[in-house]
């Protein structure tokens, strides 16, 4: 048949009279060469790091493969040899180095802190299911009570002008992200108290209500306390979980809602102390979930 202008004939002549040997090895070169490409295209978003190592481990594997090629094949064919060598290693590189990478990931993915500054320890994990090493308060009185029941930590507060703070009792912090999923079941508000003393009353309040507004307070004792701060989240809902962040380092407070920097502020009246979570105004319920703590 007569070959049109479509058809690759050039390329197929070409292809035909290479020696069957050497037509085998040029398939598997390209197949190799077109592997490595692939695999490379998963690297564009690899750090510095990733690129060494992939380097350093290609390097020796290139030496010990092309050993093995090179000694099977002739002389004449000791490039191309070579040539398969560095693709296949760098692709066993690639691999060994990605496996790596995506065990390291996985490991920041369930324990590392998602806030800036991007470090720290986790020192708290706690699901609030139910009571823990932690020890958080547990009990009520005739206006008040933590307890846990479902599966999370319920923080109640009956009164219309107070609120009923739950601490973490086993726990002092003093630089730290708190991260704590929150959600109001009924009534005005919940929030987060930290760098707290549960027998004087002195802390830091974060508080936020069912309307969105939000406030940062410090309680010189449990009936004195300042405003530092007021606003408003207006894609706040109550009815949902919605996850509250404190980030507190020296003198500098930083407060995230859902992940969204709502407030930052330098206050360094307190430095250190317990951890909890709130309600307030009566009749309010409020249920805690999934408590962390990493240290800076």
């Amino acid at each position: 048949m007569q070959p049109t202008d479509r058809q690759p004939t050039g390329f197929l002549k070409q292809f035909k009279h290479l020696p069957p040997r050497k037509v085998s090895w040029l398939i598997g070169l390209v197949a190799l060469l077109l592997i490595a490409s692939i695999e490379l295209l998963n690297f564009v978003q690899l750090d510095g790091t990733a690129t060494a190592q992939i380097k350093t481990e290609a390097a020796t594997r290139v030496k010990t493969i092309s050993t093995a090629f090179v000694a099977s094949h002739s002389k004449r064919d000791k490039a191309t040899a070579v040539a398969m060598a560095a693709v296949t290693a760098t692709t066993m590189a690639q691999a060994t180095a990605t496996a790596t990478i995506t065990d390291a990931t996985a490991t920041v993915a369930a324990s590392g802190n998602p806030f800036p500054p991007h470090n720290g320890t986790l020192q708290l994990d706690d699901t609030l299911h139910n009571n823990s090493s932690n020890a958080w308060t547990d009990g009520d009185n005739a206006n008040a009570a933590c307890h846990f029941q479902s599966g999370a930590y319920n923080v109640i507060e009956n009164s219309s002008v107070l609120t009923n703070a739950c601490y973490a009792n086993a726990s002092s912090f003093s630089n730290f992200v708190f991260d704590v999923q929150m959600k109001i079941l009924k009534g005005q508000g919940g929030g987060v108290v930290f760098r707290a003393d549960p027998a004087s009353g002195k802390a830091y309040l974060f508080r936020i209500d069912q309307d969105g507004s939000y406030s940062l307070l410090i309680y010189t004792s449990d009936k004195d306390s300042q405003l530092l701060t007021y606003s408003t989240l207006s894609a706040f809902r109550a009815d949902q979980n919605n996850e509250l962040t404190v980030i507190a380092q020296g003198d500098k407070l930083d407060i995230y809602i859902n992940k969204q920097h709502v407030l930052g502020l330098s206050n360094g009246t307190y430095k250190q102390g317990n951890i909890g979570v709130t309600a307030t105004g009566g009749p309010t319920d409020v249920a805690y979930t999934s408590a962390r703590v990493w240290t800076l």
